[in-house]
């Protein structure tokens, strides 16, 4: 994550929402390459799960030849479920990764924003990937 929000909240906030890194600008370019190198050594070349892709440059969600659009919140949350696929992500993990640290988050929140997700991922013809946990939270099937 490259970004001028250098605040403490900010950074906790980027690594909660699935970032591999966080620098803050300004930046020397000679750190950010060997950050970046850093990182393509502990990448493997990985096909999307099931087709179903998250660009981060147009904040949408893209499955076959299709995209919806996601608000920044929306964004986060799915990228949080997607990169546990398969295991039941807590409620209060996903409040850390869609909100700033500190922030008070009903339950009632958290959960309209999965229902938004869900209207969204339904348009995509993937809704049933997101999972309800009972009594824990969600997961990205």
């Amino acid at each position: 994550m490259l970004t001028a929000l250098d605040g403490m909240h900010h950074k906790v906030g980027g690594f909660e929402a699935g970032a591999d890194d966080y620098m803050t600008k300004p930046f020397d370019i000679p750190e950010l390459l060997v950050r970046v190198r850093a990182l393509l050594r502990r990448t493997t070349a990985t096909t999307p799960p099931r087709g179903v892709v998250l660009d981060p440059a147009k904040h949408v969600v893209i499955h076959g030849s299709t995209s919806e659009s996601l608000t920044p919140t929306e964004f986060r949350l799915l990228g949080r479920l997607i990169a546990s696929q398969g295991d039941a992500v807590r409620r209060h993990a996903l409040v850390a990764a869609g909100w700033p640290h500190g922030a008070q988050v009903s339950d009632n929140t958290l959960d309209s924003y999965v229902r938004r997700l869900r209207t969204k991922l339904g348009a995509l013809g993937v809704a049933d990937r997101l999972a309800t946990v009972r009594g824990v939270g969600y997961r990205w099937e």
